[in-house]
């Protein structure tokens, strides 16, 4: 796979889904989700929700699985605390 074929990818699924590319980065997801654990006072850390995460999901197409699963992720990660 192509960086620049996946960033296109991610930018146009981001935009479909409503989020502006232009915000959302990848690397500040680590943050972001380990901000939202500290707020709830989560007795579960991130690994373990993306372990349980991780078994729960099926394989989707290639093109639209990581953008995907980073929203679907944070959903799951909201859901449990």
């Amino acid at each position: 796979d192509e960086p620049h074929y996946d960033i296109r990818w991610k930018n146009r699924l981001l935009g479909d889904c409503g989020y502006d590319p232009g915000v959302v980065r990848i690397h500040d997801l680590n943050h972001y989700l380990g901000e939202l654990l500290r707020g709830a006072h989560c007795e579960r850390g991130l690994n373990d929700f993306l372990c349980t995460f991780e078994c729960s999901e099926s394989g989707r197409h290639r093109a639209a699985a990581d953008v995907y699963w980073l929203i679907e992720f944070v959903a799951y990660v909201r859901q449990g605390l």
